[in-house]
């Protein structure tokens, strides 16, 4: 990794509190997932939410996959991979979530209480593993990012959940 050091222990415990926020927005405040702010963003925040949640799941399955020895033996992360790996920060409207992340219209509370638990479920899987992340050899590849290591995937899960946390704390200002 050029420029950059990943704790797999510290990201893990980041993306646990991200849980932890979301199961609560989505427990406490019902309403507030029908919220929208078109110049933020064309998704309202239960969207938002169910994206995340979505992503997250699939994007938590790279490290462990890699950890079972299913990576390959690839250079790394691309220049836009090394920029987000670095920042931590990912641009916004930069790109499009690939259609099997797309939310549903209007995501109800069980829909989303639904999409928590089966995340979580990506989550609580890697949670013995977490200490071997380091040493993991392999990489598999992300869409955007380029080919990934396993701390890699951890922490673009974290920004990429960050980054819609923003997004979703926008569009309750504006619509407050």
């Amino acid at each position: 990794m050029a420029g950059y050091t990943i704790d797999p222990q510290a990201e893990y415990e980041r993306i646990g509190a991200i849980y932890t926020g979301l199961a609560t927005m989505i427990d406490t405040s019902p309403e507030a997932m029908l919220l929208t702010a078109p110049d933020v963003s064309a998704w309202s925040v239960g969207q938002q939410v169910e994206h995340t949640l979505i992503a997250t799941g699939m994007m938590l399955k790279a490290p462990r996959a890699i950890y079972l020895g299913r990576g390959q033996d690839q250079a790394g992360p691309n220049r836009v991979g090394e920029m987000v790996m670095r920042t931590e920060r990912v641009r916004r409207g930069r790109a499009k979530a690939p259609e099997n992340t797309v939310p549903t219209p209007t995501p109800s509370q069980e829909t989303l209480q639904k999409a928590w638990a089966r995340s979580k479920r990506s989550y609580d899987a890697l949670g013995s593993t977490i200490s071997a992340m380091a040493t993991a050899k392999g990489r598999l590849e992300h869409p955007y990012l380029g080919w990934l290591n396993a701390v890699e995937w951890l922490r673009i899960v974290r920004v990429h959940a960050e980054h819609h946390l923003r997004i979703i704390a926008d569009i309750k200002a504006k619509a407050s």
